[in-house]
């Protein structure tokens, strides 16, 4: 294989673009069961708490809840980077360096 070939090709399908592309949004992306088994201990309190609730419980949502109280670092911070999506997780490149700390 020569790579500056194979980086030509791919660079002119533009490939390469797109992949910078979704980097730049929401590069972390975790399945529900995959984001609660990782940063379950993060938010064990919530977990408990809303289980108990008569509603109906979206466990992900819970935890991204959760998770978005304690890493807030300002108060005009309003968006630290995790979305819930229907059935994944989206964590911008801050908030999962925050996560992984």
């Amino acid at each position: 294989f020569d790579a500056a070939l194979i980086a030509d090709q791919l660079r002119c399908a533009g490939v390469i673009e797109a992949v910078r592309v979704s980097r730049l949004g929401y590069p972390q992306r975790y399945s529900h069961n995959q984001f609660i088994s990782r940063y379950r201990i993060l938010g064990m309190k919530a977990l408990k708490k809303k289980k108990n609730c008569p509603k109906k419980f979206n466990p992900a949502k819970a935890l991204v809840h959760a998770v978005k109280g304690s890493l807030k670092v300002d108060d005009n911070q309003d968006d630290i980077g995790i979305q819930v999506g229907k059935s994944k997780v989206f964590l911008k490149r801050e908030a999962y360096d925050a996560l992984e700390r």
